[in-house]
């Protein structure tokens, strides 16, 4: 029997589950454009019902309800980010992501400052993602506007 190894991070186990369920196809442009795109779009309106269910538990103080829509929504998106881009793409852009975020608040470019709500201000040095920049990298060609363009 073969041992089955869980991965430990969402990417990872929104992949493995992806790859089971031949949910992934070919990556790039034009594959951007495919059906399979198309379902993913429409899975992501279905997360309304996720993100609803988290509403209502929230408002029922369901914590149980609360986590499994937050979880399932997180799941959409990260599969809808993995049919579009990848996974070694997938993963580059959540380590950038997370390099700019982290930098907001590790005291690198100013201390900590948060406005009244709690939310944490950006410092005035920080530099916003370079999303295209890593897309750029893994062989997306896109035009001005963002937009996928062939070769």
């Amino acid at each position: 029997m073969t041992q089955v190894v869980k991965p430990s991070n969402i990417e990872d186990q929104v992949l493995s589950f992806m790859r089971q369920a031949g949910q992934l196809g070919e990556i790039g442009y034009p594959h951007f454009y495919s059906d399979l795109r198309q379902n993913r779009w429409e899975m992501l309106m279905g997360t309304h019902g996720e993100i609803m269910e988290y509403m209502v538990a929230e408002a029922r103080d369901d914590l149980v309800e609360a986590v499994d829509g937050l979880i399932d929504s997180m799941w959409v998106m990260m599969g809808t980010l993995l049919t579009y881009v990848g996974a070694d793409c997938a993963r580059d852009l959540m380590n950038e992501v997370a390099r700019a975020n982290l930098s907001k608040v590790d005291g690198s470019l100013a201390p900590l400052e948060l406005n009244d709500k709690g939310k944490v201000v950006k410092p005035e040095a920080w530099e916003p993602p370079d999303i295209e920049g890593i897309l750029n990298r893994h062989g997306w060609k896109l035009n001005e506007n963002g937009t996928p363009i062939s070769d």
